[in-house]
């Protein structure tokens, strides 16, 4: 017993921070885990659909909640997160850090954007899940 308490102080004074961010990194891996296996098993659906509709005019599911500014903000927001212009600010961040000397940086800074990518592709590939069809899908150009 003396053992343990002796381990568990010596991590507690030297390691309490590291320990807490492996079990939150844990925890994390097995929440996703666990919504990944009832997304495949389709147990999500119902859920998925509530939300969906909720955020929806009741007699047109065409028309979102909310005034049209809400809408367009919400487009502009989403359209950040397109391919061009994450590459386009992936590149320039990449490029000051060049010209700043942190080359090192800025190899983990393109590291980190790919593997993301790629983790995100293998993801939606594995996933495989249609677009709800509840509500009509567009874009306004």
């Amino acid at each position: 017993m003396a053992i343990a308490s002796r381990l568990f102080a010596w991590l507690g004074a030297r390691e309490a921070g590291t320990l807490a961010a492996l079990l939150l990194a844990a925890a994390g891996v097995w929440m996703f885990v666990e919504l990944a296996d009832e997304v495949l098993e389709g147990e999500t659906t119902s859920a998925d659909d509530r939300l969906l509709l909720a955020l929806r005019v009741p007699n047109d599911t065409s028309d979102p909640v909310g005034p049209s500014w809400v809408e367009d903000i919400a487009r502009d927001v989403t359209g950040l997160g397109g391919a061009g212009v994450l590459t386009l600010l992936t590149l320039a961040s990449a490029g000051f850090l060049v010209i700043q000397r942190s080359t090192h940086l800025a190899a983990y800074l393109l590291a980190a954007v790919a593997s993301g990518t790629i983790v995100s592709t293998v993801l939606k590939l594995g996933f495989d899940r249609p677009r709800p069809d509840l509500v009509p899908h567009g874009q306004i150009v």
